[in-house]
């Protein structure tokens, strides 16, 4: 898209056309338009050549190390600092994590009672009871 288009299609916009009408004037694909005016937040009333920053709100601090933690206004608030926080810090609360969708189901090696979830198709507890209950406890490549 060219500098001319980029003007002429704020100014198009401002004379309230429509994402289409616009696109049809110029020649250009109506999603190309249409991103165009979102990225730089054209309006029908007020052109504005550019987006305004999303301005930061209040500052948490993260759950597992207690670092400071910069939200952005219009988004979900942040609880952790990064991935390796978040992991550490659920890996170490097993019991606040809440599963969608739990199932119970009984391994028929053992008898043992072990939580399946969302859509997995698991019928034994484990890969050890797996193979016991297949190969009668042998290893398959020993025949």
């Amino acid at each position: 898209m060219t500098k001319a288009q980029k003007e002429q299609i704020q100014k198009l916009r401002s004379q309230d056309l429509s994402y289409g009408e616009i696109a049809r004037k110029i020649n250009l694909n109506i999603n190309t338009v249409k991103s165009y005016c979102r990225r730089i937040a054209v309006d029908n009333n007020a052109p504005k050549t550019v987006k305004q920053e999303k301005a930061p709100i209040n500052i948490l601090s993260c759950q597992e190390c207690g670092k400071p933690i910069q939200q952005t206004q219009g988004r979900k608030l942040k609880r952790f600092c990064s991935d390796t926080c978040r992991m550490k810090w659920w890996n170490g609360h097993p019991e606040m994590v809440q599963r969608k969708n739990a199932r119970e189901q009984i391994c028929p090696n053992c008898g043992k009672k072990f939580l399946v979830y969302g859509t997995q198709n698991r019928k034994y507890c484990s890969h050890k009871c797996y193979i016991t209950d297949r190969f009668g406890g042998r290893n398959h490549d020993q025949g």
